[in-house]
This record gives C-alpha cells, sequence and structure tokens, in this order.
C-alpha cells in the first residue's frame, strides 16, 4: 500500500535541501487546480524566501519564451513551475496551432525538462492527467521524462 502523504509533508519533503541539491522535479497530479496549485505555490513560496530566483509559466508560456529567445533563462532559473500540462485556453490553442510548424510543443517541453534536469536545475509540473494521457498528448519521451527526472504525487481531490 502507498502511503498517503498531507499537504505538510510533501512541502517538507520537497524543501529538504538535500532534495534541493538534486536538481530533480516534482510532478503533481490529480486533485483539484486548486489543491495542486497550492501546493506548487507553496514550494515555490518557500524557494523564493530561500533567496533562490524562481519562475512560473503556463506550458504555452514555456514555448513561447522559448520561441522568442528566453531558453538561456528558463534553463538558468533555479525553481521552475510548470502550471497545468495539457491546459491550453482557446486563444493559446489558435497561437500554438499558428507556431506549431516552426516549434513543436511536444519538442520544446521535452527540450526545457533536458536542459533544465542536466543543469541540475528543479522544475515543478501540475496536471490534471497522468502519465499515459500526457504521452498521447504530447509525447512517450515527455512522459518518460516525468517519470524518471523526479518523483510524482497523485492528489485525491477532484476538480470542481
Amino acid at each position: 500500500m502507498i502511503p498517503k502523504l498531507t499537504d505538510t509533508e510533501v512541502i517538507a519533503w520537497f524543501s529538504n535541501p538535500d532534495y534541493q541539491r538534486r536538481g530533480i522535479g516534482l510532478l503533481i497530479t490529480g486533485g483539484s487546480r486548486h489543491e495542486r496549485s497550492a501546493i506548487a505555490n507553496t514550494i515555490l513560496r518557500q524557494r523564493e524566501e530561500a533567496g533562490q530566483s524562481c519562475l512560473s509559466l503556463t506550458p504555452f508560456e514555456v514555448v513561447a519564451a522559448h520561441h522568442f529567445g528566453q531558453t538561456n533563462r528558463l534553463r538558468r532559473e533555479d525553481v521552475v513551475l510548470i502550471n497545468d500540462l495539457g491546459e491550453l485556453s482557446q486563444a493559446e490553442q489558435v497561437a500554438v496551432d499558428v507556431i506549431k510548424p516552426v516549434f513543436d510543443v511536444a519538442w520544446t517541453m521535452e527540450y526545457i525538462l533536458q536542459q533544465r534536469y542536466g543543469h541540475g536545475r528543479t522544475t515543478l509540473v501540475t496536471t490534471e492527467h497522468d502519465l499515459s494521457e500526457l504521452e498521447t498528448m504530447f509525447s512517450e519521451r515527455l512522459a518518460y521524462q516525468l517519470r524518471y527526472m523526479g518523483f510524482s504525487i497523485r492528489l485525491d481531490g477532484e476538480d470542481g
């Protein structure tokens, strides 16, 4: 049986300096959008208070930043939070459809995750989707990166 952790235990575990030095990530799935965001934003706030540079982006903003030459910034920030992977507003979807021939979304996300991992930078990802759904939506490689470049937690609550 998988032990259940409280939000406080997850935050405490992720805030451990030994864990932080490994430069790995955290995938938060399930639960409500509010619950996922609350945990991720608490971790982000703690890291900012500890003097680390932090950035919170949507998947669309990650792709746009890469497209507009901000890859080095995405790579060098101490902590990057990618909120709601797999969710795009209608306007974002239209924009992605326009730039897709230039930059594939799955490839861009894979590249950014690999760069951050290779440089020992922490990445938090929240999503309502499980890994098999992300594999279908993006790519097998992206799902593999999310599975093996850190650890994941699945929250029990439901969106509502």
